[in-house]
């Protein structure tokens, strides 16, 4: 993802000021989660870095800081700041960084999506029939599954890394098994 020149002064921009001539700019169409934040694109992030670069990007690009400025510049202050906060948002779950690396989205298609495997469905109704004769033990079982689908994608995101794109074909699938197990942990919660 590239930005482009600064219209002012035509230097090449990276980010939501112009290093050279200190004018915000609009942000680009299409901008990535971790461009918008000023991160390197990757699989791991820790929440703290995730949170610094939200703050530090936030206070510079704030509409408040724009009061009194052009309004083509205020309208660039609140677009940042709509893609800043969004890019957090994105970038905070587990599945919505792997889906931004796998399909360029933060979210899995409503129609199209991944098709799951049979068994897993299969294995996804037993914990819900077994939920109210024995939490304890389909509480095991659902760690245990989020523990396998956790590795599946590091595995996945490792193989990327090592220069085999085409593990990222797997990671829909994957976060599609984690929301149904984030449903039967939700419904283990409420039984609780």
């Amino acid at each position: 993802m590239t930005f482009a020149n600064c219209p002012a002064c035509h230097e090449p921009v990276g980010g939501p000021i112009c290093v050279s001539c200190g004018l915000l700019q609009s942000p680009p169409a299409e901008l990535d989660p971790w461009a918008a934040l000023g991160l390197p694109r990757r699989w791991r992030l820790d929440p703290a870095e995730l949170d610094q670069a939200w703050k530090a990007r936030s206070k510079l690009v704030h509409p408040d800081r724009f009061v009194g400025q052009a309004p083509a510049l205020r309208r660039s202050a609140l677009a940042w700041t709509a893609a800043i906060n969004e890019a957090r948002r994105a970038l905070k779950t587990t599945s919505g960084r792997a889906l931004w690396l796998s399909i360029g989205r933060p979210e899995l298609p409503e129609r199209g999506g991944p098709t799951l495997s049979p068994d897993f469905l299969e294995w996804v109704f037993e914990q819900q029939v077994a939920l109210g004769e024995a939490p304890v033990a389909v509480a095991a079982e659902v760690e245990a599954a989020n523990t396998r689908v956790m590795s599946a994608l590091d595995a996945a995101f490792a193989e990327v890394d090592a220069g085999t794109p085409a593990a990222l074909a797997r990671v829909p699938e994957l976060i599609a098994q984690l929301r149904y197990i984030d449903q039967l942990k939700a419904r283990l919660d409420a039984a609780r």
